[in-house]
């Protein structure tokens, strides 16, 4: 007799057999959402969930009207994501291709719920949207969408008389032990200079799913943020003896910013790889659409109790929420300067759950020939590097803390800015180290 499922592997079936009762009841059909080459579609999936609000990560489930990115989400023009159940033979992905002219590209399995996500290319001359909308009347695959764009939240090389970060979030006045040892930190991001002196390359490894290199090129983005979570040279990062899982899923299109752009399939994949490696926090400074394929991922993360940090995004006051910072369950960070005031670039909602550190902040970058480099840098990526950091030191403290105890307490024990209590500008205030790190259970029972 075979004994209980594991965790994820109940909520792997359940998640799979909520998005099977959606197909078999023939409700999901996709439709152009307006016309033009640019026009979204809609992943074949219902925008009415059928179980409630307990999955808000399926595609068409829960979450916000309509379930997937608004018809101006930019994407591949000639690329399309097929997801295919556990239990899909082999030889289905390759028919359902060749059926539609297109080539598959690249694959894996999605850890946990078994999904087998596909990414294919469409041949030349073909139209994106027609060609979505063949194969979402296809009942071979789960659902087929597009492959969205996603960039890192990088602001500007704002200049600064001084570091100022640790300071402001009383991370000075941490004990000495409080370093984040024990705790393994997913990064997604771009690649990490693994040789720069201000990171320790021993707590580091480093994972390239663009080009599957051995070693991951050094680049500047995933380098400022892995330095500001665990720098332990000239730039001292918050849990210096966190384990960083560096997840290059970006290729990096602006050094000089660290700007680097992603899509749906290598995103998606990331998630599901630092699920794989049981990662206890995911960081993730990094922004794009209510994307079907990452919100379903990045909810299988949160279900299964893993610390999701996201950045609110640099778009500014008007701009539509981020994903996935603005997904429910994900820790939400904007950015502020050393002053407390909102960095103004920063996108507002009701999703802005804290804010950190992230205007004109220090932080490693590559230097030419493999030197080691430093600059100043501004956005909501270097703030959620910062709350990560926070949550690493809370779960070495405690690691028996649940990412609801860690989301509770970074929140509680901020310093209230803007309006009082919750704002859409700060969120509940900017975090407080200190002041966080006493309020775990076990350091506030000591005391």
């Amino acid at each position: 007799m075979r004994g209980a499922p594991t965790v994820t592997k109940r909520l792997g079936l359940l998640l799979i057999a909520a998005a099977a009762l959606w197909l078999s009841a023939g409700i999901a059909e996709a439709q152009p959402r307006g016309g033009g080459g640019d026009a979204g579609m809609a992943p074949r999936l219902p925008t009415t969930p059928l179980i409630g609000d307990e999955l808000p990560g399926l595609p068409g489930g829960g979450g916000t009207p309509g379930g997937q990115p608004n018809g101006n989400a930019p994407h591949a023009p000639d690329l399309l994501i097929a997801v295919f159940r556990p239990d899909t033979p082999d030889d289905t992905p390759n028919a359902f291709a060749e059926s539609l002219n297109l080539e598959i590209e690249r694959n894996y399995e999605m850890a946990g719920l078994g999904l087998r996500v596909f990414l294919l290319r469409i041949p030349a001359g073909g139209n994106a949207d027609t060609i979505l909308q063949q194969a979402s009347n296809d009942r071979r695959p789960l659902w087929v969408q597009f492959d969205f764009a996603h960039r890192t939240m990088e602001g500007s090389n704002a200049a600064a008389s001084k570091q100022y970060a640790l300071a402001k979030i009383r991370a000075d006045s941490l004990p000495q032990a409080a370093r984040g040892q024990g705790v393994s930190v997913a990064l997604i991001d771009s690649g990490v200079a693994l040789e720069h002196e201000s990171l320790n390359r021993d707590n580091i490894t480093a994972i390239d799913l663009v080009d599957e290199k051995k070693t991951p090129p050094g680049e500047t983005h995933g380098t400022v943020v892995a330095s500001i979570i665990a720098g332990s040279g000239k730039v001292k990062g918050l849990a210096p003896a966190a384990n960083i899982l560096a997840i290059r899923a970006f290729s990096e299109i602006d050094p000089k910013t660290g700007a680097s752009t992603s899509d749906s399939y290598h995103v998606s994949q990331a998630i599901s790889v630092a699920l794989e490696k049981k990662a206890r926090i995911i960081n993730m400074s990094i922004g794009g659409p209510n994307d079907p394929l990452v919100r379903m991922v990045v909810q299988q993360a949160v279900l299964t109790g893993v610390i999701v940090i996201a950045a609110a995004g640099n778009s500014g006051p008007d701009a539509p929420p981020c994903y996935p910072a603005a997904q429910r369950g994900v820790i939400a960070v904007t950015a502020t300067d050393d002053k407390d005031r909102l960095f103004d670039g920063a996108n507002r909602g009701d999703y802005i759950a804290v804010a950190a550190p992230g205007v004109a902040v220090i932080a490693a970058k590559p230097g030419k020939g493999g030197a080691s480099a430093y600059d100043y840098f501004t956005g909501t990526s270097m703030a959620t590097g910062y709350a990560t950091g926070l949550a690493a030191v809370l779960l070495s403290a405690d690691p028996k803390l649940t990412s609801i105890d860690i989301r509770r307490i970074m929140e509680s024990s901020a310093t209230d800015l803007g309006a009082p209590k919750k704002d859409p500008e700060f969120g509940w205030g900017r975090i407080d180290a200190a002041a966080a790190f006493s309020s775990t259970p076990t350091v506030g029972a000591a005391n």
